[in-house]
């Protein structure tokens, strides 16, 4: 395990299309630091990590563009259809994943830092809740999930594979410390935010107190 330091962990998850970077966006605007790891995973795949020629040997397909980027989609695909590969390519990414949270949580705590959120959307399904000091679930109700996920552009094929691959939200909304529903207007949303970012510093204020 990494060490982790004196910054609290807050971790950002909930389910396809539920809102979370909305929800991510705001709080970044409100001056919190935040990262996401699935951007820091896109980075593990890029040529010259010592990640990139792992992940393809691994692939029996391949799975490169023409300038010899990982197609994104195409690895999905793969690791949404092969639970061996998909064990393997984890072994590989999530240590990336977590040391790169790591040093960005060192230099926030050296700038005096309180809190470091962080955007985990299968934060459960990878297990690493307990890294976390604190937990918001970011839910909204099915259709206003599924019509969001269709606008975008994601077939309803594509939204139910990535669905099964999630913990249902009621566990998620059971291991959480703070949930935020995201299925009406913005405004409603980001009222919540508030409310779960004063209730994180009372909170830590009374911790600090003990």
């Amino acid at each position: 395990m990494i060490d982790t330091p004196p910054i609290a962990y807050i971790g950002i998850t909930g389910n396809f299309g539920c809102g979370k970077s909305l929800v991510c966006d705001y709080i970044a605007k409100k001056g919190y630091s935040i990262i996401n790891a699935d951007t820091i995973a896109h980075q593990a795949l890029a040529p010259g990590t010592s990640s990139y020629q792992k992940i393809i040997d691994l692939c029996t397909e391949n799975i490169c563009t023409f300038n010899q980027m990982i197609d994104h989609k195409k690895l999905a695909n793969i690791i949404f259809n092969n639970p061996n590969v998909k064990t393997a390519i984890e072994a590989i990414i999530h240590p990336f994943v977590k040391a790169s949270i790591t040093d960005f949580a060192i230099q926030c705590a050296k700038q005096h830092q309180s809190y470091l959120f962080i955007e985990i959307p299968l934060l459960f399904e990878v297990k690493w809740q307990t890294w976390m000091d604190y937990i918001i679930v970011i839910d909204c109700d099915y259709n206003s999930q599924i019509n969001r996920l269709l606008k975008k552009g994601f077939s309803q094929m594509d939204i139910d594979q990535r669905l099964k691959s999630q913990h249902s939200m009621s566990y998620k909304k059971k291991h959480a410390h703070w949930i935020i529903d995201n299925s009406g207007s913005m405004d409603q949303t980001f009222e919540q935010v508030i409310q779960v970012l004063k209730k994180l510093h009372d909170q830590e204020l009374l911790t600090a107190g003990k």
